[in-house]
């Protein structure tokens, strides 16, 4: 069991400057990869009502399934804290033939690239996601330092998860809902809304 205390941030320009300012800082680049994520519930949504997240999450190099529990929490304001239990899954396929026989669902899908950067106790992942990029800090340190060191403002942080902005800006964009969001399903809006990739979700 580990304790994830995380931000994100909003990336308008690319990550070309964030990767130079990680460099100054000294983090190191641990990996890039392509991220498959499947979100399990029962049909009546009591993981996501009882504030948990159980998700698979495939790479090409693993399957890890993951138990997220939400703690509400006034100590660390502006972040979102949770509880994870990861578990290494061999055979993907047979998981989730043995969760849907019991019961569970698959809720929603989503896709990701990321590139994780570390800097002492702390991790720093540029995700590419399919309507536009992100910066998320994770970790027990002072998440707010390392931001101010990268040029970020603490104060336009988000503690939404990936979930909750892709059905705002859909919102906001006068886009169907739908809870996945994969790459090709965004083609279609990347193409007839000039500019969607820059859309700031806070606005």
């Amino acid at each position: 069991m580990a304790i994830e205390r995380e931000v994100k941030f909003f990336v308008k320009n690319g990550f070309e400057d964030i990767r130079n300012r990680l460099k100054n800082l000294g983090a190191v680049f641990i990996d890039r990869y392509f991220e498959q994520n499947i979100v399990f519930d029962y049909p009546d949504k009591r993981l996501k009502n009882q504030g948990l997240l159980l998700r698979l999450r495939s790479t090409n190099k693993t399957h890890i399934l993951c138990l997220k529990k939400s703690i509400p929490t006034q100590d660390f304001r502006g972040e979102k804290v949770a509880q994870e239990f990861e578990t290494i899954i061999d055979n993907r396929e047979n998981l989730i033939i043995t969760l849907t026989n019991i019961g569970l669902e698959i809720s929603l899908r989503y896709e990701k690239i990321r590139e994780k950067w570390g800097v002492d106790d702390t991790i720093i992942c540029l995700d590419t996601l399919p309507f536009g990029d992100y910066l998320e800090i994770e970790g027990t340190g002072d998440l707010k330092k390392i931001a101010t060191e990268l040029g970020l403002d603490y104060g336009e942080s988000s503690n939404m998860t990936y979930h909750e902005i892709n059905a705002q800006m859909r919102k906001k964009l006068g886009l169907p809902p739908m809870d996945s969001f994969v790459f090709k399903d965004w083609t279609k809006y990347k193409k007839s809304n000039k500019g969607v990739l820059d859309y700031d979700y806070r606005k």
